[in-house]
């Protein structure tokens, strides 16, 4: 059986993603880097801010932290920081 991408919800006949939603948030920049943190299981506060400033090309990251923390929550990805 096959899970979507973006919530693990189980997938009938769809190749990845079990919504228009789901597919939507798969190409924001913000999922882009919640897969390469699940990818790495454990990353430092530190390390994230690093990602973070990378991925955004952005000095300010207090505000993509929040976005990215809510994006987690809301779809119960774990990260251990």
């Amino acid at each position: 059986m096959r899970f979507c991408e973006v919530c693990d919800k189980p997938l009938n006949g769809q190749e990845r993603f079990c919504s228009q939603r789901c597919k939507a948030i798969a190409q924001t920049k913000e999922w882009q880097l919640i897969r390469e943190l699940r990818r790495k299981g454990r990353v430092t506060f530190i390390q994230l801010t690093i990602m973070v400033q990378q991925h955004y090309n952005a000095k300010k990251v207090d505000s993509k932290l929040a976005e990215l923390f809510s994006l987690l929550k809301e779809f119960g990805v774990e990260i251990k920081i």
